[in-house]
């Protein structure tokens, strides 16, 4: 990737966190990172592709952060429990990526499409290492996501009000599927 994509690639996504992906025009996005108001269009197709990258790079930088997390996690529980806060605190820190990651999965895009299953993986790798042996499968990874995508949705929407703890509401729904998966 070139020095002008990074650069226009980290716009874009201040400009996201600023108003949303409404707030990215390419014309707009030349002339706030200092090149030609055509520049961004020589790098990316039209809005859709640039927001696609936008998006494949910051699910693959929260995937480089929460694989860095499940390094420091003791045991499997650890690991879990560090992934779907790492998850929630993702939402919370940048609530307007968090939302054109998921906004944009229906569009086909590799990179995009790339850090998904990366995604996926980790989450599936983390349920198997703390579920018990025969308890874990996709079914429960997937409501575990579930219970996280959520709880960090609904803290990224303001929507449960400030008070609302989503870190809270992910640590005891884990807890609770821990004890079943103990049953």
């Amino acid at each position: 990737m070139s020095t002008t994509e990074t650069a226009v690639l980290s716009t874009a996504a201040r400009m996201v966190d600023e108003g949303g992906p409404d707030a990215v025009t390419l014309r707009g996005l030349g002339g706030a990172v200092g090149l030609s108001r055509g520049a961004p269009y020589r790098h990316f197709e039209d809005k859709d592709r640039l927001l696609a990258a936008v998006a494949a790079r910051e699910l693959a930088g929260q995937c480089a952060e929460i694989r860095a997390a499940l390094a420091r996690a003791a045991d499997g529980r650890e690991r879990l429990t560090r992934l779907l806060r790492g998850y929630v605190g993702w939402a919370r820190r940048r609530p307007q990526r968090f939302k054109l990651v998921f906004a944009l999965r229906k569009r086909a895009d590799r990179d995009l499409e790339a850090a998904a299953a990366e995604a996926r993986a980790l989450v599936i790798e983390a349920c198997r290492r703390a579920i018990p042996a025969g308890g874990e499968n996709i079914g429960r990874s997937l409501m575990l996501l579930a219970l996280a995508h959520g709880a960090a949705d609904l803290a990224a929407s303001g929507l449960m009000g400030e008070d609302f703890d989503a870190e809270a509401a992910v640590a005891e729904g884990l807890a609770l599927a821990l004890a079943q998966a103990a049953i």
